[in-house]
């Protein structure tokens, strides 16, 4: 984690642990967990020390750095398809890529992938030069 930057405290649906914490809440006691915003304390407990126990069991760094041009490719075929997951930028330039190699336009990209159609001229622009710059066809 970055200086300045803020983890969403424990309890709030946008922690790292909040899914796991829910779905062992709803599936442990349904009735009760409905009412709670995202999962009880006990849920809440268990969900961070499994996680702290596989930290320390394999190994694994506390804070992770994502890497920027990571391309989820499920998340991109997904998008492809129809569905509507959230892409990073680099990902929205491979999808947008695969649609141009398809044939299809700027303005139905953008209504399929639910971006503005301004959006999709650019990652266009940004699809064609990644590959201009890697050697391959431009799209």
């Amino acid at each position: 984690m970055k200086r300045g930057e803020r983890r969403s405290p424990v309890g709030s649906r946008l922690h790292p642990l909040a899914g796991v914490a829910q779905r062992r809440c709803r599936e442990l006691h349904p009735r009760t967990a409905s009412a709670v915003a995202v999962a009880c304390a006990d849920c809440w407990e268990r969900a961070i020390r499994d996680d702290e126990r596989a930290v320390v069991l394999f190994g694994l760094p506390r804070e992770i750095e994502p890497d920027p041009t990571y391309v989820d490719q499920v998340a991109v075929e997904l998008a492809v398809a129809g569905h509507k997951p959230r892409l990073t930028a680099v990902e929205e330039v491979e999808a947008v890529a695969i649609l141009l190699r398809r044939g299809w336009r700027d303005t139905r990209i953008a209504e399929w992938l639910g971006i503005r159609p301004a959006r999709a001229v650019d990652l266009r622009a940004a699809a064609t030069a990644s590959k201009t710059r890697t050697g391959t066809e431009a799209a």
